[in-house]
């Protein structure tokens, strides 16, 4: 099974820091009013900062974690993929069902030459299937491998 390319962990780990950086902005406006109110015995700083570390270091791990965990596969049959870090997921869809393949790339997304995917597939009620931000190249050969149809 193939792993995500490497920007995408790079991607995720920003996306955590990002977050970080809110909730210890958000940590300092609540230290501020607090210290309106009344006077904590710590030093003005350390609240948000510890927000912040403790946020940046569980996120930083989870997007490792999540980005270890994703693996896809095509084979003549089926197209499968496994993720998840909490609760495990996999789903598999045979290629005789594929009907269509889309692409949705952002910003970010292009400047890392990354494209997400989803796989839909034929009949009512039938899962779809996506892939975040595989890099270009591999999205063209999934593109052409599914366009050719199952394998005889």
């Amino acid at each position: 099974m193939q792993p995500l390319p490497d920007p995408v962990r790079r991607l995720w780990r920003l996306i955590a820091l990002a977050v970080a950086t809110v909730l210890a902005g958000g940590g300092s406006v609540a230290d501020v009013v607090a210290r309106r109110v009344s006077d904590p015995p710590f030093p003005p700083i350390i609240v948000p900062l510890l927000i912040g570390v403790v946020v940046a270091g569980l996120g930083w791990a989870l997007a490792t974690l999540e980005y270890r965990s994703w693996r896809f596969e095509l084979t003549d049959e089926w197209i499968q993929a496994r993720w998840g870090v909490i609760t495990r997921r996999s789903a598999t869809i045979p290629r005789n069902r594929v009907q269509t393949l889309t692409s949705e790339n952002g910003p970010i997304d292009r400047m890392l030459g990354l494209t997400s995917v989803t796989v839909h597939t034929a009949g009512a009620g039938a899962p779809n299937l996506s892939i975040p931000h595989l890099d270009d190249a591999t999205v063209e050969w999934l593109r052409g491998e599914l366009g050719r149809g199952p394998a005889d």
